[in-house]
């Protein structure tokens, strides 16, 4: 019996190997992807090996393609289609990488966007530049909340829901680990305001950040507030 990368290959050779990306033939990526549940990223016959980052706390590699999982955004309808792997790629692997290999990165996803003319994808570039702003200091993090701030309300006059929560969940984020409650709390029942006016559909996100959120009212002792809240998460 052929090997998937050996049918993926014969198959790709059929219209030559430089003709088109996997990721944009819906029926190759789809099998590739069903064949590797659960490992987030391959390696891919268009692109050669895929990039790999040693995760210090766990001592193991997380394997990723920052271009491949972009054209995945792309082709299946962006982020709330793709949820998992873009968590991945943020969460995960970003995470673990210095600055400067995060700058790369993020210049590999603007020019796919440039490449496909993806509006989405381009407003992801434009608010992960931001997130990705060092905040050690105080005068940092205030001016990486003041970025943040400008780009909501830009977010907000278009009409796009899904970066103006995914920005409130960031600045919950910033004030939560800095300690500075009010302004935590603040956040938090905005957030929740608005994914109680939408569906998951909407943001593939919303369960997690009912969870998030109740955590965050469990850990000061608002338990009546945050049960409902864990309750959502788990249904």
């Amino acid at each position: 019996m052929r090997s998937l990368y050996a049918v993926l290959l014969i198959a790709l050779c059929g219209v030559g190997l430089s003709a088109q990306h996997i990721e944009d033939n819906p029926f190759l990526l789809d099998s590739l992807l069903a064949n590797h549940r659960g490992m987030h990223f391959y390696q891919s016959p268009t692109l050669g090996d895929a990039d790999s980052m040693w995760h210090r706390a766990s001592n193991f590699y997380l394997y990723f393609d920052t271009d491949s999982i972009c054209r995945q955004f792309i082709r299946k309808g962006g982020f709330n289609a793709v949820p998992d792997e873009m968590d991945y790629l943020y969460f995960a692997v970003f995470s673990e990488m210095q600055p400067e290999q995060r700058v790369i990165e993020i210049a590999k996803m603007e020019k796919v966007a440039i490449e496909y003319n993806a509006e989405n994808l381009k407003r992801e570039v434009e608010l992960l530049r931001i997130s990705a702003l060092p905040d050690d200091s105080d005068e940092q993090f205030e001016y990486r909340i003041n970025c943040l701030r400008q780009l909501q309300n830009k977010a907000k006059a278009r009409g796009d829901t899904l970066i103006y929560i995914r920005i409130m969940e960031d600045i919950h984020s910033g004030f939560r680990y800095r300690n500075r409650f009010p302004e935590a709390m603040e956040e938090a029942v905005g957030l929740i305001k608005i994914i109680d006016e939408i569906t998951d559909e909407q943001f593939k996100g919303r369960r997690q950040l009912y969870y998030f959120i109740g955590e965050f009212y469990y850990q000061y002792g608002f338990t009546e507030q945050a049960i409902p809240l864990l309750e959502k998460a788990m249904k």
